[in-house]
């Protein structure tokens, strides 16, 4: 479908398109549309937001356990996913609920992390998850290390 301004501009249009000769600039067109399209549904697909501290933190702590667990790029990217969840879930418990509510909270989040967690783990990543866990649950306030 095309829309004409004028008459004149719509004959050139029309004129100039033939099947062996598109619009010259139909290509990077689609593809700058393309991109555009990518990336917003990239920044909506995660859903989740942060507060640039809590992100911050999400990243940290996701590129050393990536590095301590010896993750793919593939797992990498699920637990990226998995961490952001829990600190957002995280944000929203201490912000909304009653402190005598948090902690009973707090504690089935890190159960359901933990198992999410397992889920794509293979049994070496999950031997140095454990590690990880019991050196780090004294010194961090992430839900996630919470051992059983």
């Amino acid at each position: 479908m095309i829309i004409c301004i004028d008459h004149t501009t719509c004959c050139k249009i029309l004129t100039s398109l033939t099947p062996e000769k598109p619009l010259p600039n139909m290509k990077k067109f689609i593809l700058a549309s393309l991109m555009l399209f990518i990336s917003f549904g990239a920044a909506f697909a995660e859903g989740t937001q942060l507060s640039p501290d809590a992100e911050k933190k999400c990243s940290d702590v996701t590129r050393t356990m990536a590095n301590e667990l010896r993750l793919n790029e593939m797992g990498y990217i699920k637990l990226k996913a998995l961490n952001r969840e829990l600190y957002a879930a995280t944000e929203e418990i201490l912000l909304t609920s009653k402190s005598e509510e948090q902690q009973e909270k707090l504690q089935a989040l890190a159960a359901k992390y933990e198992t999410e967690l397992v889920s794509f783990l293979s049994p070496s990543q999950l031997q140095a998850y454990k590690s990880y866990a019991a050196r780090v649950s004294s010194s961090s306030k992430f839900v996630a290390i919470v051992t059983q």
